[in-house]
């Protein structure tokens, strides 16, 4: 428990002594109405931990540490810049849980965290296993909504001028691992990427679809001082916003219709990565006119509950966390709600909304897997 202890000291302590200040942003709390599930509480319950107080490994510690998204908003009203989100994913496998076992065991079976197996979803895509751009699905396109991944293509085709293929990767090796990263099961991340960096060795750049692989396998390998040599990751999003010329004018009909379109920063593009302006860019260069947006958005934009693997663990409470942004500005009326996140789209879909990915907007075909 030593190294545990060592790890969380600093950030638990400074939640355990401080007066709820970030208490309002958080989605899981916001959601489930309860006290116990602020960040406050749930970094004092690791503090309480750290001074031999408290237990992990029983069923309410489990509860409290599967019970964050991931998305920092709590972090983005801490004076002190506070860590809650990666506190509390190291901690849950201190904890042991049934479900970190579950995922560490599967991946390690697989290469997926719920043991599944992409080779059929590959199958419907053009693949190359050398170049200077490829795509890089990442599991929500591969698992959820393959159809999407042909769309994609297209638009990410006509961002860079010439035809794009899905990278060629063994089946066990298309995903980023972030079921691990967000497990705290650090030791088998580092190992999957490791490998997954020599599977990449042929591509120069990858672009995915998915904020959450292009933050894990940029942001979180730098943070952690990981010493492999992986491709430049980007998304798609910001890859056509730096190569807007063929997207001018391109949903210019379909902004014309009377439907608004909402522009939601999805926490992973946003706060995680630091993103906010060109997928606003490409959304006016695509529409011929500004999107709108929620009242709350950027640094401050509320979480659609989709991250940190909460959806697994309490399906009805991400539900009612991404309702929660929907309702926060009113009645949307017919709106569209456009975020640049599969798993934010999914979570809004879930919740009633008219969703669609930026790639929609932008001319691809959309999928009508679901």
């Amino acid at each position: 428990m030593s190294d545990f202890v060592e790890a969380v000291k600093k950030p638990v302590t400074l939640c355990a002594y401080c007066p709820k200040l970030c208490r309002f942003t958080c989605p899981v709390s916001e959601a489930e109405r309860t006290e116990t599930l602020t960040p406050t509480a749930k970094m004092t319950l690791l503090y309480l931990a750290s001074e031999g107080q408290a237990a992990l490994d029983d069923d309410d510690a489990a509860r409290a540490l599967e019970a964050c998204t991931g998305c920092d908003a709590c972090r983005e009203y801490c004076a002190h810049d506070n860590p809650v989100s990666e506190t509390l994913f190291f901690a849950r496998a201190e904890s042991g849980t049934p479900r970190s076992q579950a995922i560490a065991q599967s991946f390690a079976d697989t290469g997926d965290s719920k043991g599944r197996d992409a080779t059929a979803a590959l199958a419907t895509v053009p693949t190359t296993d050398k170049a200077a751009l490829a795509y890089f699905p990442g599991c929500m396109r591969l698992f959820k909504e393959p159809a999407r991944m042909g769309a994609d293509l297209q638009v990410l085709s006509r961002a860079a001028g010439t035809e794009v293929k899905a990278c060629a990767l063994p089946a066990q090796k298309h995903c980023c691992g972030y079921a691990l990263y967000a497990e705290g099961a650090y030791a088998a991340w580092e190992a999957h990427v490791t490998e997954l960096a020599e599977a990449l060795s042929g591509y120069d750049t990858i672009v995915t679809p998915d904020p959450g692989c292009a933050y894990v396998l940029s942001d979180v390998v730098k943070a952690r001082g990981l010493d492999v040599k992986l491709p430049a990751v980007t998304t798609l999003v910001e890859y056509c916003a730096d190569n807007t010329g063929p997207f001018a004018g391109v949903a210019r009909d379909r902004a014309a219709d009377g439907r608004r379109v909402v522009y939601h920063d999805a926490c992973y593009l946003g706060r995680k990565r630091g993103v906010y302006e060109p997928p606003r860019a490409l959304l006016e260069t695509a529409l011929g006119a500004p999107p709108a947006g929620f009242t709350q958005c950027k640094a401050d934009a509320m979480c659609s509950g989709s991250g940190g693997l909460y959806p697994m663990s309490s399906p009805e409470h991400a539900k009612a966390a991404a309702r929660r942004v929907l309702d926060h500005d009113g009645d949307l009326g017919d709106a569209v709600v456009v975020t640049s996140c599969p798993s934010a789209r999914r979570g809004f879909e879930r919740a009633g909304a008219t969703a669609l990915d930026i790639t929609d907007v932008l001319g691809g075909e959309e999928g009508n897997d679901g």
